[in-house]
């Protein structure tokens, strides 16, 4: 072989070897690390995306936390002025709302005139949860009513007559624009005791970041004991908490409405009652309320019973598990 078939031999395999090596350096991943890497990312978001989720609802609880704060201070800036905190007419359906709407901003007109504001009635008209309206063409007409939507209407919009969805609420409170007369149109206007940019208000009712209407609570002037059946937390005036101030809001049926808040405030056996195993949420003068994160007030399953005899142990313990683990309300007591 001469030195020259050689040397050209030699070229040759060389140039294979190159070749084959750019081609192993052309060559993209293969099937298994594909598969790895893409197993690497989604075990990534596994870890990550719940993280996120955990965070912004923290930060949510955070600032609808701080929002309920800014109406306590209202509440304690109404009561020096006032004397006392604001009371609802706890016969009228959801008046707590209502009447705290009223006395932290004073959303309503001076006195009624004959612009139609609020808006006539009209039957067959869907109308949203606040929405107020007039029973007559314009509000100064001679035995004139205003009424506040209490609850959505359903489809078939229900008659004013329908004590349901409809409360009778006097819509004038002395000062056009924020702020409120203790009587007439004369003298200091009291309020607004919160910022009326700050929290949405519609018609009479004020609503949380979440645009869910914040409920309110006031406690009975005179404690009642507690421990006795209904004096806790009861659809009547003599218990501590009359929970017909919030649970039109709250459930449209009064017997899962009694139960979920009652569960709420640590009465699970429903019977309005704190029994020796069970320890009241609060006792404070008021307690404002708001749907969590789910937009729901109250846990996702509740047991009720009659109202005044307990339920049994096995259903009130379902209920305290489905306060620890299905509930993510936010009140003013104890932030959950």
């Amino acid at each position: 072989m001469t030195s020259a078939t050689s040397a050209t031999r030699s070229t040759d395999a060389g140039v294979r070897a190159l070749g084959a090596s750019r081609r192993r350096d052309l060559t993209g991943f293969s099937l298994v690390e594909l598969l790895v890497v893409m197993g690497i990312i989604v075990l990534l978001l596994g870890i990550l995306v719940p993280s996120v989720q955990r965070a912004r609802r923290a930060a949510f609880r955070t600032r609808q936390a701080a929002d309920l704060q800014v109406i306590a201070t209202g509440l304690e800036a109404y009561k020096a002025d006032f004397g006392d905190y604001p009371r609802p007419d706890s016969a009228v359906p959801n008046s707590g709302a209502m009447i705290l709407c009223k006395a932290m901003i004073g959303p309503g007109d001076a006195a009624p005139t004959s612009n139609p504001n609020p808006p006539q009635f009209v039957s067959g008209q869907n109308y949203a949860t606040g929405e107020v309206v007039c029973d007559q063409a314009t509000p100064d007409t001679p035995g004139a009513k205003t009424y506040v939507a209490v609850m959505g209407s359903p489809t078939t919009p229900p008659a004013l007559t329908s004590t349901t969805y409809w409360a009778e609420v006097w819509w004038f409170d002395g000062a056009d624009g924020p702020g409120h007369r203790k009587r007439g149109t004369q003298g200091q206007v009291y309020g607004p005791y919160i910022r009326p940019d700050f929290f949405a208000v519609d018609g009479m009712y004020l609503r949380d970041r979440a645009g869910m209407v914040i409920l309110y609570l006031v406690a009975n002037r005179t404690p009642p004991n507690i421990h006795a059946v209904g004096g806790y937390a009861a659809l009547g005036s003599s218990a501590l908490y009359d929970l017909r101030q919030a649970k039109a809001i709250f459930d449209t049926t009064d017997n899962t409405a009694r139960a979920e808040m009652r569960a709420a405030l640590g009465d699970y056996n429903d019977n309005g009652a704190i029994d020796p195993d069970e320890t009241p949420a609060t006792s404070d003068p008021y307690i404002l309320w708001t749907a969590g994160d789910d937009k729901n007030f109250g846990p996702g399953s509740i047991v009720s019973g009659n109202g005044t005899t307990p339920i049994s142990a096995a259903n009130a313990k379902k209920n305290r598990t489905s306060i620890n683990t299905d509930y993510d309300d936010l009140t003013s007591f104890n932030g959950q």
